[in-house]
């Protein structure tokens, strides 16, 4: 597993990491039965397995008819591209929604809205969203094929105190706040997108990692600042949000847009503030040092 988005993306390598995540993701959810299903489907789902696992007893067969309600969720890809959705109401979305509140910081969790967006602002978003998902895949292929390996759906929704959600709860589903006025920012929709499809999927990225390896040998109860949010956060948070800044400057670098010049250099302020307290404070396993020592690499190479 790299730091930066590899040539572990082609086609063999692609489907042998898919499998082992597929694999240790239908071990949660209950066993091979989902596996077995989802495997011979054109697109990983990962979605559903963890959804789909908070519906199970562990002790019970699992009964055809809660079988044929995920089977018919799940949908084939002919683009190649995730599905763009307006819903909120699947198996993955009562799972999600609740985390997502619950895991927002005190100050903000009681403001936190999310609805559903209506099929004229769905339209006109979706253009947005496909514009920013063909500048991925034209200028950053290598993340275009990781992203393809791990995402599976992109949830709009509009709403109040969140931007963006990704979670090991819903692995491969990514939920992001429709762009509603940006003129104060000077930002297209194109960018805002941009930004959060690399966010939430660098997140994904590693919690497939996660899978694998801790990185962080002894995450602890002791909480540091975040690169990312006002309240203070594990060390593997930390390392989750410096982790997603690494990933924006890796494509803002090459972005030559004003706006993106002000917000490359907003990452790269809050990437080095996320290293300083990792390298201060981790203890790392020995794939979590080179993995770090990579990040460091990458920020001496700017």
């Amino acid at each position: 597993m790299e730091f930066l988005p590899t040539a572990i993306g082609t086609q063999k390598a692609q489907k042998l990491i898919n499998r082992e995540i597929k694999t240790r993701l239908a071990e949660k959810a209950g066993g091979d039965f989902l596996f077995n299903y989802l495997n011979n489907q054109p697109f990983p789902h990962y979605s559903y397995l963890f959804a789909f696992s908070s519906k199970l007893n562990p002790d019970d067969n699992v009964s055809s008819k809660i079988f044929e309600q995920v089977k018919s969720q799940l949908l084939c890809i002919e683009d190649g591209r995730p599905i763009i959705t307006r819903e909120l109401t699947t198996i993955v979305d009562e799972v999600m929604l609740p985390f997502i509140i619950n895991s927002m910081h005190n100050v903000v969790k009681n403001k936190v809205k999310i609805e559903c967006i209506n099929e004229f602002e769905f339209h006109l978003e979706k253009k947005e969203v496909n514009a920013a998902l063909d500048a991925i895949s034209t200028l950053y292929p290598l993340l275009w094929n990781e992203l393809y390996s791990l995402v599976d759906r992109i949830v709009l929704f509009k709403g109040d105190g969140i931007v963006g959600a990704s979670s090991m709860k819903a692995f491969g589903s990514i939920y992001i706040r429709i762009s509603t006025d940006l003129s104060k920012e000077n930002m297209s929709a194109k960018y805002y997108y941009l930004e959060h499809i690399v966010h939430e999927e660098a997140h994904t990225f590693l919690n497939s990692v996660f899978l694998f390896d801790e990185i962080i040998s002894k995450n602890g109860a002791t909480l540091y600042s975040s690169p990312l949010r006002p309240d203070k956060r594990p060390l593997r948070s930390v390392l989750h949000a410096t982790f997603v800044l690494g990933r924006l400057i890796y494509v803002f670098k090459m972005l030559s847009v004003p706006f993106c010049e002000e917000r490359f250099k907003y990452f790269l302020s809050g990437f080095d503030k996320g290293m300083e307290t990792l390298e201060n404070h981790s203890q790392f396993t020995p794939f979590g040092s080179e993995f770090i020592q990579k990040m460091i690499s990458f920020r001496e190479s700017i």
